[in-house]
């Protein structure tokens, strides 16, 4: 199994609520969708300010790159919104609810996972309460798949080689042979290592989180900026410049936006192509700021903006 993350059952449910919408057409599915999205963003919105006092970073995440050219596509707000909510609860001292809405992320994509980990290395928290609660409303989501479909509680991971656009490929691009196989093998101990760093490394919660998810996205075995969602606010909240932070969220959606653009207009020159000198460019800069971020994320004894309301998160 090689990279990618299917969405988990939750997700099918989820779907389930614009299937009678979805019979008026696309325009009816699309609009009823982006309508759930859009309170997903305002959310989010909503409790980045109740973080952080810098509005100009909150304002910088909301006109994010990504966030606007998935704000009506794709589903990543959503389980973002949750993480960002259970982080909430969780510093107000409410372990319970937290557990619940962590177990409910998680349900619907795979990296919400990490925040278990995170809130392991947590002291003076009420671990125990947050554990049974997150396990419970785990166990009641996944009951009717295991009932009525035992067969997909083990949803598969997307197989296939690894693009050019993704850690192996860079390597490849740099001239080392490596088979599907061999990525794989490389792509999990790579994964394996950069989360043991992560949790026994990282000095902060926020810092930690950071770092637990970013291995996530470099093992795939393609890259989507979508994904850049998944960790978008909590760099927000970190004493990172907000300027670097954009500049990686555009170089990321770049080449998307530039193919959306060319399947309008019909204009797709080879000089855009994701073999080119540009590309490739685009793509080791994309990997560069990811490391950055990861090495900061652990290394920094406080990752967290000076301007959190919540200090503990720093």
């Amino acid at each position: 199994m090689t990279g990618a993350t299917e969405y988990p059952p939750l997700f099918t449910y989820f779907l389930t609520i614009f299937y009678p919408i979805a019979k008026f057409g696309r325009t009816a599915f699309m609009i009823a969708f982006g309508i759930v999205q859009l309170f997903c963003w305002l959310g989010l919105v909503l409790l980045l300010s109740k973080m952080l006092k810098n509005k100009l970073r909150i304002l910088g995440f909301a006109l994010a790159p990504t966030v606007i050219v998935f704000l009506s596509r794709r589903f990543d707000l959503l389980p973002t919104f949750l993480v960002l909510f259970s982080i909430y609860l969780w510093v107000r001292k409410k372990e319970k609810i937290s557990g619940v809405v962590t177990a409910a992320a998680s349900s619907l994509k795979v990296y919400p996972v990490t925040l278990l980990l995170s809130f392991l290395k947590t002291k003076g928290k009420n671990l125990l309460q947050f554990t049974i609660y997150f396990s419970l409303t785990f166990l009641l989501i996944f009951l009717p798949v295991l009932f009525f479909q035992p067969t997909t509680i083990f949803f598969p991971l997307k197989q296939g080689d690894y693009r050019d656009d993704t850690f192996v490929g860079i390597l490849r691009l740099s001239g080392f042979k490596i088979d599907t196989s061999f990525a794989t093998i490389v792509s999990i101990i790579f994964l394996i290592v950069l989360v043991g760093l992560a949790f026994f490394k990282a000095h902060s919660f926020l810092g930690r989180t950071v770092a637990l998810i970013i291995p996530l996205v470099l093992t795939h075995h393609y890259f989507s900026p979508q994904w850049n969602l998944w960790f978008l606010p909590l760099l927000i909240l970190s004493y990172i410049d907000l300027t670097k932070i954009l500049t990686f969220d555009f170089i990321s959606a770049l080449p998307f936006m530039w193919g959306k653009i060319a399947e309008i207009t019909g204009f797709y020159p080879e000089l855009f192509s994701l073999n080119s000198y540009p590309s490739t460019l685009l793509i080791l800069l994309r990997y560069a700021f990811f490391l950055y971020f990861y090495v900061k994320a652990i290394r920094c004894e406080k990752f967290g903006n000076k301007q959190m309301i919540f200090t503990e998160l720093i």
